[in-house]
């Protein structure tokens, strides 16, 4: 009977644990030139180069707002159609029924041409605040009173030639009900219905940078640092872009050297050490909610709360941070944002109470915060070596991938064509 047993001294092995030296996760730099350079400032450097890789060419940034203006007044033409045809059938319906009575036709004709809405389509998140990655996609939102109007546009943008009609995919279950599609150049679309609080949150966040615009720097390398690793969207628990910059916010407004005056781009890389320090290793996330501005105590059980500074303000009046002419119900945008989950839009969040809080969809933060802890040990445990420029270090955080390589020269190509040669 013994023998039907497997003894623990049997399965007992010896582990082999071999130690790597950091050095040979890096490799030499071939350009040194500067060998008293200090670390820092070497890392610096190299984000810098980064950064400025990151940075959309001019055609890039033409041919986006080229294809994105061609996009807009495409869906906006279907849309007046599709109500056109609408108000039409209503009109003859209503002929049937009032024939007898010409008072309520008389009635029918005003309140036919009262339903009678102008369309409009608006832009929010990264393309409106100039913080987007390569092949980062493009948010909109489309005003109009007719409630199926994505469920139309599924059907007539299919037919448009400047639109990849296998790429279209209606997401009409989730709690905010998106439209997702692809233009012939790649450039990829989300759009939802009467949606205020994204253009809100934009207007927001353009109006923090104006006070410092070098943070952008800061936000678009830990929105590709988080989106290398798969970390970046709520839909799978990640940190998703409109958290990241709160809590970057939240991080400049509170470091004493920033609000004494230190200039950013020449001290990235220790700025990003502080970062990466205070939210993965000194940061009390059982006990805080972070702030734009600050920090409160903490009112619930989840990992990471954050509190989005748009929420408190009246979601009733738009006019504060743009356009009159964009309005939207109140009751409908509310009830909207009570029901938001991560189905739908990735700006905004809401907990299980109904306050607002975006750290609720954040469930993979605790992954996340290792994250940060280990580059800041990582990077903080080589600055010890006297090194210079003698290594290429950048890599031990974030390294550019063959995607970023590729979706550069489709944009020179697509630039060429569309563009410089009018093919479209």
């Amino acid at each position: 009977m013994d023998d039907d047993f497997i003894q623990i001294k049997e399965t007992k092995q010896e582990r082999v644990y071999k130690n790597f030296e950091i050095f040979s996760f890096i490799r030499r730099n071939e350009n040194s030139e500067n060998p008293t350079l200090s670390f820092i400032n070497n890392l610096n450097n190299e984000i810098k180069n980064f950064l400025e890789f990151l940075k959309p060419t001019n055609e890039e940034i033409i041919l986006r707002k080229f294809m994105t203006e061609k996009i807009k007044n495409i869906i906006i033409q279907d849309v007046k159609e599709i109500n056109q045809r609408d108000n039409k059938k209503n009109q003859i319906s209503d002929l049937h029924v009032q024939k007898k009575d010409q008072k309520k036709k008389r009635n029918s004709k005003k309140n036919s041409q009262q339903k009678i809405d102008e369309p409009s389509v608006h832009c929010f998140g990264s393309y409106e605040t100039g913080l987007f990655l390569p092949g980062s996609d493009i948010d909109m939102t489309l005003f109009t009173e007719n409630t199926d109007a994505l469920r139309h546009l599924q059907y007539t943008l299919s037919k448009n030639p400047l639109i990849f009609s296998k790429s279209i995919i209606f997401l009409s279950k989730a709690k905010i009900p998106i439209l997702r599609f692809m233009d012939i150049c790649h450039f990829r679309y989300d759009l939802c219905l009467n949606q205020e609080t994204g253009l809100l949150q934009t207007a927001f966040i353009k109006k923090e940078l104006e006070k410092c615009p070098n943070m952008k720097y800061f936000i678009i390398f830990i929105k590709y640092f988080l989106k290398t690793r798969e970390l970046n969207e709520s839909r799978r628990g990640g940190l998703f872009s409109y958290a990241q910059i709160i809590m970057i916010m939240n991080f400049f407004n509170l470091h004493p050297m920033i609000q004494k005056g230190i200039k950013i781009l020449p001290n990235l890389a220790v700025l990003l050490l502080d970062f990466f320090q205070l939210y993965g290793q000194d940061f009390s996330y059982q006990n805080a909610t972070i702030c734009f501005d600050g920090y409160k105590p903490k009112e619930n059980s989840q990992f990471l709360s954050i509190e989005d500074p748009v929420c408190y303000d009246d979601i009733a009046n738009p006019n504060r941070f743009f356009d009159e002419k964009i309005k939207i119900s109140s009751r409908q945008e509310k009830e909207s944002k009570r029901n938001l989950n991560d189905g739908g839009s990735s700006n905004s969040s809401n907990n299980h109470n109904g306050s607002s809080d975006l750290g609720y969809p954040v469930t993979n933060m605790s992954a996340i915060k290792d994250v940060f802890f280990n580059s800041f040990k990582i990077m903080s445990n080589l600055s010890k070596y006297k090194l210079g420029d003698k290594f290429i270090v950048l890599p031990l955080w974030i390294k550019i991938g063959k995607y970023e390589l590729n979706w550069r020269q489709n944009v020179q190509h697509f630039y060429e064509e569309i563009v410089v040669k009018n093919r479209i």
